[in-house]
């Protein structure tokens, strides 16, 4: 049919005590007129169509934007169409089936309790957030800039703290030749020369 791929032909909200509901008209694939025989040719043949169908009232209790699935409630195999004899009034079709807002907000506290359960199995079963890194370390096995010695060291590799470390050391990196006395620019001279990325964003 042309509307089966249109599941749901019709929505409404209402509020009752304090409480939402969506009301949902949903074509209902599995019903036909040959499921009874109070239908005559012309009904089936409007049927066919497509002037009239079944349908499901579905009634789902809305809290805080939740929709509570568990508390559901639902009603099947309802004529729902513009052919004569047939309404398309969705208003009308709420009122008629009203008892299912009823049972609806019955089962509202234990459908809570439902989807409070499932929403936390969900979170114990996300996996275990990862444990922090620790900084990388880059290893310098030279330091011959201006100390005049080899000196093997393993220091973190953000240039700053390569800096500040090297500056504690002793290690000069004024020199004209070595950034023009820009001692970061210096530094990165030296780590690149290593091959190591100077990237300190």
């Amino acid at each position: 049919m042309a509307h089966a791929s249109e599941s749901v032909l019709d929505t409404r909200e209402i509020t009752r005590g304090g409480v939402s509901y969506k009301i949902e008209v949903i074509f209902d694939q599995d019903s036909t007129p040959f499921d009874a025989d109070c239908y005559s040719p012309d009904d089936i043949t409007a049927w066919r169509q497509d002037l009239w169908w079944f349908v499901g009232v579905v009634v789902t209790p809305v809290i805080g934007g939740i929709e509570i699935d568990a508390a559901s409630r639902s009603c099947w195999g309802i004529e729902y169409g513009t052919a004569p004899g047939f309404s398309r009034d969705t208003d009308d079709l709420i009122t008629h089936h009203a008892d299912l807002i009823e049972e609806a907000a019955a089962a509202l506290p234990e459908g809570v309790e439902t989807a409070r359960a499932e929403l936390l199995a969900k979170v114990a079963a996300l996996p275990a957030a990862p444990a922090e890194s620790p900084a990388p370390e880059t290893a310098i096995t030279a330091v011959t800039i201006t100390a005049g010695q080899p000196a093997p060291v393993a220091v973190p590799a953000p240039v700053a703290v390569l800096v500040e470390y090297l500056a504690r050391e002793g290690v000069s990196l004024t020199d004209e030749d070595w950034g023009g006395g820009d001692v970061t620019a210096a530094v990165c001279a030296f780590l690149q020369s290593y091959g190591v990325s100077t990237d300190n964003d």
